[in-house]
């Protein structure tokens, strides 16, 4: 069974409900053709909803080294000796600048580029923040983003992400005894008032008329029969 480790390793909380899979990596190869795969990389990727390419090119500009970015066996190497541990710091600064939101420090954030800027959207607090376009990696992701109109995979799952994460918070609200933006006490129905009884229909302003009209009419035979009389 692969470890999990907090999305945000300085978090010590055992319960931090935003979990990734640790690095694995396996070194192959001798001398000048020495290279490190690494056997998980598209799992923690997607678990961190940024496409794999993103990672390995960050390891790969963090490191010196040249990479393959997009493997057709999804076998994703760096050149050169490279041990977990190390390649998992190195996470941590890929999950600080294109990751986390700048805010709330959460990691549910969609990457949108617009005019040069990679601005990250959190789906948690609703902030938009701003990656360091400073970054090499800032300059891949330009040019490599989806076009217009189009959401890359990494996109659509994180877009999927949020509206789990909101569909849960609404559940728990209703088990707290809000149920569809009604507190308790309110009535459900559209047509309840305040303590709870339904209105009824009068019936259009048309039929009253008539039927003040024939009621007068009838008081008014009434008199006539009564000064006849």
């Amino acid at each position: 069974m692969v470890e999990s480790v907090n999305i945000r390793r300085d978090v010590k909380d055992a319960f931090y409900r935003y979990k990734m899979e640790k690095i694995q990596s396996k070194i192959e190869g001798k001398g000048n053709g020495i290279k490190t795969v690494i056997v998980n990389l598209h799992n923690v990727a997607d678990q961190l909803a940024r496409p794999p390419n993103y990672v390995i090119k960050y390891f790969g500009f963090e490191l010196g080294a040249q990479t393959n970015i997009d493997p057709k066996d999804d076998r994703w190497i760096v050149n050169g000796a490279h041990e977990a541990s190390k390649l998992q710091d190195h996470l941590d600064g890929f999950i600080n600048k294109f990751v986390l939101c700048k805010d709330c420090k959460n990691p549910e954030t969609v990457i949108n580029c617009k005019d040069g800027d990679i601005i990250l959207d959190c789906k948690a607090c609703g902030q938009r923040s701003h990656a360091d376009i400073r970054h090499k990696l800032a300059s891949f992701i330009l040019k490599t983003q989806p076009k217009k109109g189009k959401k890359d995979k990494s996109t659509k799952k994180a877009d999927r992400k949020a509206r789990k994460e909101a569909e849960a918070r609404g559940e728990k609200d209703d088990e707290d005894g809000t149920t569809n933006g009604n507190s308790p006490g309110e009535s459900g129905s559209d047509g309840g008032n305040d303590d709870g009884d339904v209105d009824v229909d009068g019936g259009s302003d048309d039929e009253l008329t008539r039927r003040i009209n024939a009621e007068a009419k009838e008081l008014a035979e009434s008199e006539q029969k009564e000064h006849e009389w």
